[in-house]
């Protein structure tokens, strides 16, 4: 992956409690129509782009029921932009690490909390990229 190929944004910038925030994974350079998204250390569930549709996957069913579930909207997405929306639950969320990923790579790393979004780019090192 090129350096900032994916980028993790968030509408808006500042999350807050019992509202909808929206997490935006874009892509400068690839076309996958698949995204992942992991929250903390876990792939917790991915988007999927076909035609003129958006799916969820869930690839961790026990972090997705405990963690999200109900609070997350239902995707939108075309070949270069993902998004996933969520109702914000400071119990939950505060402090919490999100980032999105696809086969060429990690977007940087977004933390939710004390209800300002802070961000963290990592490096090609970082992601294992020499």
């Amino acid at each position: 992956m090129f350096p900032g190929s994916l980028r993790l944004t968030s509408f808006p910038a500042t999350a807050t409690e019992g509202s909808l925030f929206t997490l935006v994974c874009t892509s400068s350079r690839t076309t996958v129509p698949q995204r992942t998204w992991s929250r903390e250390t876990v792939d917790v569930l991915a988007t999927q782009y076909s035609n003129t549709s958006c799916d969820t996957v869930v690839l961790n069913s026990g972090v997705f029921d405990t963690y999200l579930g109900e609070r997350v909207e239902p995707p939108t997405c075309d070949m270069l932009r993902h998004n996933v929306t969520l109702r914000i639950n400071s119990s939950i969320d505060d402090g919490t690490e999100w980032w999105c990923k696809d086969t060429n790579g990690t977007s940087n790393t977004l933390t939710i909390g004390e209800w300002i979004l802070s961000g963290t780019v990592h490096s090609p090192v970082d992601n294992g990229i020499v």
